[in-house]
């Protein structure tokens, strides 16, 4: 079962505990040592939920397994050396399909300024850039 399919099995469970009067009542009734064990597969599934989102937020970075960028559109990337993982960096680069002699291929690719980037090392996630800084104005320096 995949991640998400799994996380919406556990919201649907809760939700429907969550509103079952009778289920609660029943529950009730239950020994302790069944209760602790449901209070357990409980707190089991809600820090589940939680890695789950914690994953997705990753703070604006999207996994290419997940999604690529439009195309020929400037993106921040995170990059690891094929051969040493532990070796990652970002950059900016464009994502797009090829283009040789001037003909557009029929594969995508990374583009960047560095001509090694495309063999020695391997894109692992990418954000959209920020919007460029703007100072706001002040009434003061108006008609300055």
């Amino acid at each position: 079962m995949q991640e998400s399919e799994k996380a919406l099995e556990i919201l649907n469970k809760l939700s429907f505990f969550g509103s079952q009067r009778a289920g609660r009542e029943l529950w009730n009734e239950k020994p302790r040592e069944v209760q602790d064990e449901d209070i357990a597969s409980f707190n089991r599934d809600i820090e589940y939920l939680r890695d789950f989102i914690r994953k997705r937020m990753n703070d604006g970075w999207i996994p290419i397994q997940d999604k690529l960028p439009e195309d020929d559109v400037d993106v921040l990337i995170t990059y690891a050396d094929i051969d040493d993982e532990n070796y990652t960096d970002i950059c900016i680069t464009t994502y797009g399909y090829a283009y040789l002699g001037g003909n557009k291929l029929d594969f995508k690719e990374w583009r960047s300024p560095f001509e090694y980037f495309k063999t020695n090392y391997k894109v692992m996630a990418w954000r959209p850039l920020p919007e460029p800084y703007r100072p706001e104005r002040s009434d003061s320096h108006d008609g300055e």
